[in-house]
């Protein structure tokens, strides 16, 4: 679990670098939410701050809390997902793009950059649409996303 939602996460995935700095890196991070039912499911899209080896003073490192939120790793964007997320690939020729798969044979691609993020998800926020539906399998693909 993490300390951006209230949700559990099956799935995270580590996306393109941001930007490059003198004592940080900032990189792209795909997080799925899986909820109960009473808000959709989504694809959270954040942005995470790592600092460089060496940096960080051991005072810092010594007060880690892995339960108090990270101020380095911010959200983003949500974007409610047509099912339960549990895959997630990126694209590295297409930094802006990702692929998602659910319990369902379709697979999902998504610009990220493009896509109309969702603040506020309720009983009532409809999933989003895709970019691109991906089909062809007549089964349950569990391998469609493999590496």
């Amino acid at each position: 679990n993490h300390n951006l939602s209230p949700w559990p996460s099956l799935v995270c995935r580590w996306g393109p670098v941001i930007e490059h700095h003198t004592y940080k890196t900032k990189q792209r991070l795909y997080i799925s939410e899986r909820t109960d039912g009473s808000a959709p499911n989504t694809l959270m899209i954040c942005n995470a701050e790592i600092v460089k080896p060496r940096v960080a003073l051991a005072e810092h490192i010594a007060k880690f809390h892995e339960e108090v939120k990270s101020a380095f790793v911010k959200k983003h964007k949500s974007i409610p997902h047509p099912g339960e997320v549990n895959k997630i690939r990126e694209i590295p020729q297409y930094k802006q793009l990702v692929v998602t798969h659910t319990d369902a044979p379709e697979l999902y691609l998504w610009n990220v950059d493009t896509q109309p993020g969702c603040e506020k998800l309720g009983k009532g926020t409809v999933p989003a649409t895709p970019d691109l539906t991906l089909t062809g399998h007549e089964d349950n693909a569990m391998f469609a996303l493999s590496t």
